[in-house]
């Protein structure tokens, strides 16, 4: 016999199938067989029967022979509850073994799931536990036909009942017990509850008479609340309420408690009316005194019972009021302030101006103060600026006076800031004493008088108004000061020299930037900014000082970067008139290359420490070409120079043949560039 299993594991028989029904008729069919189902169908494919393998409460197999003339006819024979129903014909024995050993090994998982099923059942049914019954039966009705499952389902069936009832007689016992339990608190929420316990056991015991006792304790509770309720007083209302609450829908409980309410609210509206008008009453006592402060104390009484009786308008007068003299006393307050401004502006000192500046502008809405404060920010510029040149005079007058010391600036004169300094020092109308404006007779009579004193050996005594006071004086014999007259005839060394007396004395005094600040470009006063120039030099070769270096430089700056014919006119005021002649282009041409030498070898000689200080400097861009040019040139001959002397330092002493002295000084040079 052909056999096939498909992939949902059903196996389809190629065999002769005997289908016996119900009133044993037989029925050619075909057989599948599953763990699951046995399915047989007609030769139409019609169902003729369909059974899960979980129905068959008896299922066997057996096989057998059947004669038909001198034959043997194989077949197996499956029971349904101890009957046959269908028979399998074979071909062979091995068939017969094959399919037979299938459906008993089927049949044996069906009958321990069954066995395990059953034993669940019945420890369940043991535990007298009502689910646990009941889950003991539904295991029994789904084996129903399994040994003595029928049996099971009466006993579960009377069982349940059985606990069910004993379950009911309990919960009823334990309800009475609550009630009971509850109506011994004596209090009308226990009696309620007990009440609502006792209506769902109403034929249980003496609950009728429970339900009566209750009845009449909540009667009782009842008066005590009304009798409260008629004594009309806050708290006993409250009380009363709390009784009506707890009584529900106890009679009319309810309504009682809506009246609670009103009456309490009808007291309270009552004393709140009352706390009112004591409140209404000293308001208006207040507000008699007319004062800023008694109107205050009256509005913020008010604002506690705003919107009671005329309460809002009473306040809008008041306010109004209130606004009226506060007006007054700003009034008051704005004109005292001025007047006591005005004092102060008689005096006319910068303190007192001040002074009254501040209080002008604290009213400066008030009368002319606008104009007052105009007059009093001019007045104290005025004086602050006839005080400071005041200062500035005095200052020069000093200056004029003090002993000289030649030696004050000899530490800020520094191996790499001397050959700046010597521009100045030995600039030709320097060692001649002379302004840059004089004249040719003018450098013939020093000439003479450095004669004279030269004759009588004392080259020194030559003084002059225009030697740098507290400087060192330049070196003046014959022919030094020959030298210098020729020198003269130069443009360039005009540049670099006064004009003016009153700088030589001045020079290196602190007020110097204080004016040049205040110094307008078109109209500067050049011997001021050469004053400056020649001071930090002198005294700040090293650039420390970053913000005098930065006024200086950003002043020469914007000089250098004026139109030609501008630049021109402020040029031929300091040459004088021999000089002023020459033209534009010579004027502005000559004082650019030579005015910035000075910075220029400052920065040619600086040291690491100068350099580092000069980048501090340096904090903006210069628009001045000649100032930008020059400066980068001066650092790199810097740069180059210290290079060169490296490289010629290694070229005279090679490493290899250098002695350890020389190689020593050959690594100081290195460190020090």
């Amino acid at each position: 016999m052909l056999t096939t299993i498909n992939e949902k594991g059903v196996i389809k028989l190629d065999c002769k199938v005997i289908y016996i029904d119900s009133s044993k008729k037989k029925h050619k069919v075909t057989c599948n067989i599953t763990r699951k189902n046995i399915v047989l169908r007609n030769n139409i494919g019609q169902t003729v029967f369909e059974k899960i393998l979980t129905d068959f409460y008896v299922l066997s197999s057996e096989s057998g022979k059947e004669r038909v003339g001198l034959f043997n006819k194989l077949y197996i024979q499956l029971l349904y509850n101890n009957a046959p129903f269908v028979k399998l014909y074979c071909k062979n024995e091995s068939d017969i073994v094959s399919i037979s050993s299938y459906i008993v090994k089927e049949c044996e998982n069906i009958s321990n799931e069954r066995n395990s099923i059953y034993q669940s059942a019945v420890a369940l049914y043991k535990t007298n536990v009502l689910k646990d019954c009941e889950e003991a039966y539904r295991q029994f009705s789904s084996i129903s036909y399994w040994l003595d499952s029928q049996e099971y389902i009466k006993k579960c069936q009377q069982k349940i009942q059985d606990l069910k009832e004993k379950a009911e007689i309990e919960r009823k016992d334990d309800i009475y017990r609550r009630a009971v339990n509850l109506i011994s608190k004596n209090k009308a929420k226990m009696y309620l509850s007990a009440l609502d316990l006792l209506n769902t056991i109403k034929e249980w015991k003496d609950t009728k008479e429970k339900i009566k006792e209750c009845e009449e304790a909540l009667d009782i509770i009842y008066d005590e609340a009304v009798s409260l309720m008629n004594k009309s007083s806050i708290n006993r209302l409250q009380e009363a309420i709390i009784i009506f609450d707890s009584l529900k829908d106890f009679r009319n409980a309810k309504d009682l408690g809506r009246k609670c309410y009103r009456q309490i609210d009808d007291i309270r509206a009552a004393i709140e009316n009352e706390r009112k008008s004591k409140i209404y009453e000293n308001a208006i006592e207040l507000s008699k005194e007319d004062t800023i402060a008694s109107i205050n104390k009256s509005l913020l009484l008010l604002k506690e019972i705003e919107d009671w009786k005329d309460v809002n308008t009473l306040a809008k007068t008041l306010k109004n009021r209130k606004s009226e003299l506060e007006r007054i006393a700003e009034e008051k307050r704005k004109n005292d302030i001025y007047q006591n401004a005005v004092n102060f502006v008689q005096t006319n000192t910068i303190e007192n101006l001040e002074q009254a500046l501040k209080l002008f502008k604290t009213v400066s809405d008030w009368k002319d103060s606008k104009e007052k404060i105009s007059f009093c920010e001019k007045q104290i510029k005025m004086l602050k600026e006839a005080a400071f040149w005041e200062s500035v005079e005095l200052e020069k007058e000093n200056c004029k006076k003090e002993v000289e010391d030649t030696k004050r600036h000899i530490t800020k004169i520094s191996k790499t800031t001397r050959s700046a300094v010597e521009l100045f020092v030995h600039n030709p109308y320097c060692v001649l004493g002379l302004s840059c404006r004089a004249s040719q007779n003018d450098a013939l009579n020093v000439k003479d008088k450095i004669e004279k004193f030269a004759r009588l050996k004392m080259t020194n005594a030559y003084k002059s108004v225009f030697d740098l006071k507290n400087l060192e004086k330049p070196s003046r014999d014959i022919s030094n000061i020959q030298s210098s007259i020729v020198a003269t005839k130069e443009l360039s060394h005009k540049w670099l020299w006064f004009a003016k007396e009153e700088y030589a004395c001045w020079w290196d005094s602190a007020k110097i930037f204080e004016v040049l600040e205040k110094e307008e470009l078109g109209s500067i006063d050049y011997d001021l900014l050469l004053a400056a120039y020649i001071q930090l030099v002198v005294t700040d070769g090293k650039f420390v000082n970053f913000d005098k270096w930065q006024c200086l430089l950003n002043t020469i700056d914007k000089l250098y970067s004026l139109p030609s014919m501008q630049l021109s006119s402020i040029l031929k005021l300091h040459v004088g008139e021999s000089f002023a002649s020459e033209s534009i282009g010579v004027l502005t041409e000559s004082f650019k290359k030579t005015f910035l030498l000075p910075f220029f070898k400052l920065c040619e000689n600086a040291d690491k420490e100068q350099i580092s200080n000069l980048g501090k400097v340096l904090n903006k861009t210069f628009k001045s070409k000649e100032l930008t040019d020059g400066l980068a040139s001066a650092l790199i001959l810097n740069l180059t120079n210290r290079c060169y002397a490296l490289e010629s330092f290694t070229k005279e002493f090679p490493d290899k043949n250098a002695s350890v002295e020389e190689k020593d000084k050959l690594v100081e040079l290195a460190k020090t560039t």
